[in-house]
């Protein structure tokens, strides 16, 4: 059945003792009206109330979750500031092996060139030579080819005077022995 809100209209009571009820009726109902005024409004004074206590309680939560936040992240720092220096440590500790191991390789491979150059100069004893290793020996006869290096300086004369000085011709014998001089 659908709501209905149409109300009819008070109708006035037709005897006095109604009237008198009725009056009282409507002061009771004013008193019961003002009543409930009053309890709606600590109502919603208490729950106001209430919201800003909560409010409070939830703002120092945050603060306190923030707190707890900013310890936590510290904490984190320390943690990787922990394990970033024993990952340091670990590495340090990889290069220092692994250093260790190419000293004892470098070590190794000079006590064999050492122990080379030794067999390879009794062997040259025996020959009757110096005791150079071949690669001195080849070193030694390069050096004994080469004669001579000429080093002068160049004055940036005309293209004229350096063609004759360039000339094979016309430079006499003494020149031709100690290389480019000035003719003059």
């Amino acid at each position: 059945m659908p709501l209905d809100f149409d109300v009819p209209e008070a109708v006035t009571p037709d005897n006095v003792l109604k009237r008198m009820g009725a009056a009282q009726a409507r002061r009771q109902a004013r008193k019961q009206e003002k009543k409930d005024d009053k309890r709606r409004e600590k109502a919603l004074e208490k729950r106001h109330d209430k919201l800003d206590k909560a409010d409070e309680k939830i703002a120092e939560i945050e603060k306190d979750l923030a707190k707890e936040r900013r310890k936590m992240e510290k904490e984190m720092g320390k943690r990787k500031a922990r394990e970033e220096s024993k990952e340091r440590r670990k590495v340090q500790r990889e290069f220092e092996r692994d250093e260790r191991k190419l000293r004892g390789d470098l070590e190794k491979a000079v006590r064999k060139r050492e122990r080379k150059v030794e067999r390879h100069g009794e062997r040259d004893g025996e020959r009757g030579e110096t005791g150079l290793p071949k690669l001195d020996r080849r070193e030694e006869k390069t050096a004994n080819k080469i004669r001579w290096v000429v080093v002068s300086c160049w004055e940036g004369e005309d293209e004229e005077g350096d063609e004759e000085e360039d000339d094979p011709s016309s430079m006499s014998s003494e020149g031709r022995g100690r290389g480019l001089e000035k003719q003059s």
